[in-house]
């Protein structure tokens, strides 16, 4: 989980999920099936705590990314404030990008 804010002091929070697959066939193939609405979804760990808190992932704000055999999956929730769905969506965008740790 990737604690972020807004000049407005708006904050949301950016689960990155990464998974290794078999193959790059593997990685598309599941970037392909996450795409699709009502497949399911990759709970972010953490998740439980932050849902206590009255915070959730919709689903709404996310992106993923197949590189090479990784999967990678990144999603955006707000937490307090008024964070436009645009601004939600880059959140999710640009984290997809970042390095695996």
């Amino acid at each position: 989980m990737i604690p972020l804010a807004d000049e407005r002091g708006g904050t949301a929070v950016v689960s990155v999920a990464y998974v290794r697959t078999g193959s790059t066939r593997d990685a598309r193939a599941l970037n392909r099936l996450d795409r699709r609405d009502g497949t399911g979804d990759i709970r972010a760990l953490g998740s439980s705590v932050l849902a206590a808190r009255g915070v959730s992932s919709t689903g709404e704000h996310y992106e993923s990314t197949a590189k090479g055999t990784l999967f990678v999956r990144a999603e955006a929730a707000p937490v307090s404030g008024n964070l436009p769905p645009a601004v939600l969506d880059g959140m999710a965008e640009v984290a997809v990008l970042l390095p695996r740790p």
